[in-house]
């Protein structure tokens, strides 16, 4: 029995050692070097930073589309009201109120200024 497992093992192990071998070109293996290498990695990082950077600068020259606005407001209250013959009478007053603004901003590059059309909705 134990001639049995120690010749299996003997023969799994040999099985094992010759396992499947790859075949790379000089090609392959150079490519393979740089997507592993630290500064490879570091210089792809910085090249997708700057392309990100690059792109929030020209956003800041697109024109802006501006919406804002106040949250609806709802007041009720009494009020007393003087009448002609003296007497004073309670009225309720319901007030609501929303605003919003909407409006579109264009950055002008050689002057530094800006193009600003806004309107506004008040109720």
């Amino acid at each position: 029995m134990n001639k049995i497992i120690l010749l299996s093992s003997a023969l799994l192990m040999v099985l094992s050692s010759q396992a499947q071998t790859n075949v790379y070109t000089l090609s392959e293996i150079v490519q393979l070097a740089r997507s592993k290498s630290p500064a490879w990695l570091s210089a792809e990082t910085r090249k997708e930073n700057q392309y990100w950077q690059y792109k929030t600068f020209r956003s800041d020259y697109s024109p802006q589309l501006v919406l804002s606005g106040m949250l609806p407001s709802f007041n009720k209250s009494v009020t007393a009201v003087t009448q002609p013959d003296g007497n004073v009478l309670y009225r309720e007053v319901n007030n609501n109120t929303i605003e919003m603004q909407l409006g579109l901003s264009q950055v002008i590059g050689l002057t530094g200024g800006e193009v600003s059309v806004f309107t506004n909705l008040s109720r």
